[in-house]
């Protein structure tokens, strides 16, 4: 992966600051924002020199004036075209719907506030915002990325090069959307009663049991939602009862569990009599371990990355039935997890694992053991 750091400005997230704070007019609150940009700065700068990639500021820069003052900064230890401005601009229809579906009372720092009191300081610190906004363009000779009310429109400006493209093919996808995430393996297939690898084996008894009661939970969630499932057998038969009722599901072959090669098929005892040595660098480098003709995890996370992306552009509550290694490849990302913890996550079978975003970035997990 890349070596990427984000750096945010005011405290924790947990700190409130009130409207007053992002008063142009307030001297005393003004020199505090200021030291604490210098600061952030100076942490960007260390982590550059150091090494890193990629990293995100996260501030207001709402006058062409700060961002100019930003941007010299910056060009002291970088070249102007890896420094990639972000605009996100929310208008009053969009900024009204935030405060109507509770989205802001998710934030860490609003949490202690009633939603009256919330509504109210919300609209003070976006009129402070207003009076002084001037949005960015083409003639500030800057690269940029405008997204605009919730991504219903982009604007970029001398987007070039490998990277800056996929940074924005990402945030091109991402959506403000507190709709759950539900995970879970397919029911216990037959391969599973023998501990073998891969395969396309249909369910064991006890895996229609489990099957019945996904079933059943998936229908009692309320509204309108979205099942995925992968092209393999397994997971098509434990939600094919919903599929009988009508229900809409999508099979993606990006979601079949990892490619075991030459091991497909086989019990793990098996593999380790024919490729002892494999088995040994498997159980050394777990995460790039290839399969001989087959997949490594790495191989693996790249090959979901389509996924990812319309996974953050679903703005309805989505139920993945899916596999062990798939599925600890999404909840390391949906977690933020280290690459090399991602082959260990445990993923048991007969649970359905409900991830909820929170307004800070993170996810709240809730496990529901089913069988």
């Amino acid at each position: 992966g890349i070596n990427a750091e984000y750096m945010g400005l005011y405290g924790n997230g947990k700190d409130h600051f009130p409207a007053e704070y992002f008063d142009p007019t307030n001297q005393e609150a003004m020199a505090q924002r200021v030291k604490c940009v210098e600061k952030t700065l100076e942490c960007f700068k260390d982590f550059i020199e150091k090494g890193g990639k990629v990293g995100i500021i996260d501030s207001q820069n709402v006058t062409k004036e700060r961002r100019d003052w930003i941007f010299g900064q910056l060009r002291e230890i970088l070249d102007p075209e890896r420094i990639l401005f972000l605009e996100v601009v929310v208008r009053e229809k969009e900024l009204s719907s935030l405060i109507t579906n509770k989205s802001l009372q998710t934030v860490l720092s609003y949490l202690e506030m009633d939603v009256e009191e919330l509504e109210k300081d919300f609209k003070k610190r976006m009129e402070l915002y207003k009076s002084q906004y001037q949005p960015i363009e083409e003639t500030e000779g800057r690269h940029y990325l405008s997204i605009i009310d919730n991504g219903n429109r982009y604007v970029a400006c001398g987007i070039r090069g490998y990277l800056k493209c996929k940074i924005m093919n990402y945030l091109m996808h991402l959506c403000i959307s507190f709709a759950p995430i539900y995970c879970t393996r397919h029911g216990e297939s037959l391969f599973n009663t023998e501990d073998r690898v891969g395969g396309d084996s249909g369910l064991s008894e006890k895996g229609i049991q489990y099957s019945k009661k996904l079933c059943s939970f998936i229908r009692a969630l309320s509204g309108p939602l979205e099942i995925w499932t992968s092209s393999l057998i397994r997971t098509q038969q434990t939600v094919q009862v919903l599929a009988e009722e009508g229900y809409k599901i999508m099979h993606w072959k990006a979601l079949d569990e990892i490619d075991a090669g030459v091991c497909d098929s086989m019990t793990y005892k098996e593999i380790e009599e024919k490729y002892p040595e494999g088995a040994a660098l498997r159980k050394k480098d777990k995460y790039n371990y290839r399969y001989p003709q087959g997949e490594s995890y790495h191989d693996l996370v790249t090959r979901i990355l389509p996924v990812v992306l319309e996974i953050e552009r679903c703005r309805r509550p989505l139920v993945i039935v899916g596999h062990q290694a798939i599925l600890r490849a999404l909840f390391a990302y949906l977690l933020g997890l280290s690459a090399e913890s991602c082959p260990y996550t445990e993923v048991p079978l007969n649970s359905v694992f409900e991830f909820r975003p929170t307004g800070t970035g993170t996810m709240d997990v809730i496990q529901h053991k089913l069988l």
